[in-house]
């Protein structure tokens, strides 16, 4: 059975169909992803949905490219956290029963009101930039950040290797999402 899900196109699926999915690729769990959580995947179009725990009375899954988590329970809540780290932060309410990979995510989003990104990379060299776009030519790696700020020292060269990167993660996952 699958740790992960992706999909081009949740937002042409049904709740029943992604019932469905959820239960045909995820192993056995305690909660499956809820109306919430698959509204959040239909808001993104483009996704992964990763399975990150399963508990006693709740399951905990990880919409990749925003790099937030979900923890869906028994008792019908759907608590969202920022990221990974944030939900370890918080005491456990349940006993954990397996917890499965959990892979570092290298860039994740956020997006705004007014159509842009904020873009962060989570791994060192760390920065955070908005991203605009209508403003970016993703397929030559040619991308525009406003408000770049970076963590950690890096020299240009490197910066340009990243920001290639970056427009081709954006190009996979955010790009099409963005334009609809």
């Amino acid at each position: 059975m699958k740790k992960f899900i992706h999909r081009y196109d949740w937002n042409m699926y049904s709740f029943q169909q992604a019932r469905q999915i959820f239960s045909d690729d995820f192993p056995p769990l305690t909660c499956t992803p809820d109306q919430f959580l698959f509204n959040e995947l239909r808001g993104q179009h483009r996704a992964t949905l990763e399975l990150l725990e399963n508990r006693s009375e709740s399951s905990v899954f990880r919409i990749k490219e925003l790099a937030t988590c979900y923890q869906v329970t028994k008792a019908g809540h759907c608590l969202q956290y920022k990221d990974f780290e944030t939900y370890q932060d918080n005491p456990p309410t349940d006993q954990l029963l397996e917890q499965f990979s959990v892979p570092n995510i290298t860039f994740s989003v956020d997006p705004q009101t007014d159509g842009s990104m904020v873009i962060f990379r989570n791994k060192s060299p760390k920065f955070k930039a908005t991203y605009y776009p209508n403003n970016s030519i993703l397929a030559t790696g040619d991308i525009s950040l406003v408000n770049e700020e970076w963590f950690d020292q890096v020299d240009d060269s490197d910066k340009q290797k990243i920001k290639r990167k970056l427009a081709l993660f954006l190009k996979k996952y955010i790009h099409q999402t963005a334009t609809n």
